[in-house]
């Protein structure tokens, strides 16, 4: 594990609101998260709260090889790939879906179609939880890009709090919880939203 692995994953808890999750989750749960990197959320949850089954998925070959050799958790994995990889069916089964700092990197014009055809795909009463970087104030606007740039090499395009509440809501969701969080010099967008119907 390099310098910067360690700091993504170690020192996270101490930069981003990590535990802003933990009132969302429902003991026993089944969790799907995209972007799931080597896995510092769900291993801070499952520190707290029984899992029933997860499954992480990250197009990074790499960090998903990471998260496999550190999982301890039999009945958890960590798979290569996208949201789009994942069958139907098997997403559908999750009761709680986790989007921890993806949104940004995903490009302005493919945000929506994600969003959608997650939305879309989860099964009614699925808490959908995604924390993002506030596209304000710009100094934590800033700090995130850079921040991205040094460990990713990656450039990020970001969707506005209103338009992301606006979205969810379209797709028949309820919104539980919308909050911006400041931490150190990081701006941070939280939302929790439940999908109604039968």
């Amino acid at each position: 594990m390099t310098s910067l692995d360690r700091f993504r994953t170690v020192w996270r808890p101490y930069y981003a609101p990590i535990g802003a999750i933990f009132p969302f989750i429902d003991p026993g749960t089944s969790i799907l998260e995209i972007g799931c990197g080597m896995g510092p959320v769900i291993f801070a949850v499952a520190g707290y709260f029984d899992v029933s089954d997860y499954l992480g998925v990250d197009k990074d070959p790499r960090v998903v090889s990471i998260a496999n050799e550190a999982n301890r958790f039999g009945n958890f994995s960590f798979t290569s790939g996208t949201l789009f990889d994942i069958p139907p069916a098997r997403l559908q089964s999750f009761k709680t879906i986790v989007c921890f700092d993806i949104l940004h990197h995903i490009p302005k014009d493919e945000k929506s179609v994600f969003l959608r055809y997650l939305c879309d795909a989860a099964g009614a009463g699925t808490i959908v939880f995604i924390k993002d970087f506030d596209i304000r104030p710009r100094v934590g606007n800033m700090a995130n890009s850079m921040t991205d740039w040094l460990s990713t090499r990656s450039s990020v395009s970001y969707m506005s709090g209103q338009e992301l509440l606006r979205l969810l809501t379209d797709c028949g969701f309820s919104i539980l919880k919308a909050e911006k969080r400041n931490m150190w010099v990081w701006s941070h967008l939280i939302v929790a939203a439940r999908k109604t119907g039968a």
